[in-house]
């Protein structure tokens, strides 16, 4: 399969940059800096179709934030697994709660028990999730276009789309009405479509901060020692 992508970088940063810059699946790079997070990404996305949407030029999108610590390999690991949507896996930048930054398949956020036997079974296969952050992830395009909508203004569609919005939803589970910020309600709008979202661990990330928040981080927190890491090579 022929694959073209194209990175959105959320907040400009050459080190993102350039990590990618000799990829030879990668086709093009734009950047967006100064706006709210919600903003940045539609921005991102609304570019990439007008530069190179018309020339059916690319195949997937590759989010990333500049916050993020990950090597040229980790791109290969996305695109090697074929999936709709496929994250790395990244953590909260907090040091009392380094976290994974994604909801699990069960709905519950703490349910990592699923994330956990994959990590302990050195396979490091892509596991199915809910949703997860857009810190580096890779999106098929059909997805993409898939889930926008047009903008409407003074109650007309206008001539702009947006692909990212806050949404409200109903927890099945507990009945109570739930928020769900701009990437997770990405994620929801593409599973109702019938697309699929996944978490691939061996696609380790760091979230920068004091130091990069990494999966050591988290080990610590949840009581598992270092030398359990899991080798991804």
């Amino acid at each position: 399969m022929l694959i073209s992508i194209l990175v959105a970088v959320l907040m400009q940063s050459e080190g993102s940059l350039f990590r990618l810059s000799q990829h030879p699946d990668v086709i093009g790079r734009i950047a967006v800096t100064n706006k709210r997070i919600i903003d940045a990404r539609n921005e991102l996305l609304r570019t990439l179709d007008l530069e190179f949407g018309l020339q059916d030029r690319y195949t997937h999108a590759l989010f990333v934030d500049s916050d993020m610590t990950f090597t040229p390999r980790d791109l290969d690991r996305l695109i090697a697994a074929d999936k709709d949507i496929i994250f790395g896996l990244a953590f909260k930048r907090t040091e009392n709660d380094p976290s994974p930054a994604y909801l699990p398949l069960s709905g519950r956020p703490d349910d990592h028990e699923p994330l956990l036997e994959v990590l302990a079974s050195q396979k490091l296969d892509p596991i199915q999730v809910r949703a997860g952050g857009m810190a580096f992830t890779l999106i098929k395009r059909s997805v993409i276009e898939s889930v926008k909508r047009r903008v409407t203004i003074d109650g007309k569609d206008s001539d702009m789309f947006e692909y990212f919005w806050d949404m409200f939803v109903r927890n099945p589970s507990s009945g109570r009405i739930e928020h769900l910020t701009e990437d997770y309600s990405f994620c929801q709008r593409a599973r109702d479509l019938g697309f699929r979202v996944f978490l691939h661990p061996a696609v380790q990330l760091g979230h920068v901060g004091h130091h990069p928040i990494t999966i050591r981080d988290w080990f610590k927190t949840i009581g598992i020692e270092f030398d359990q890491i899991p080798n991804r090579a």
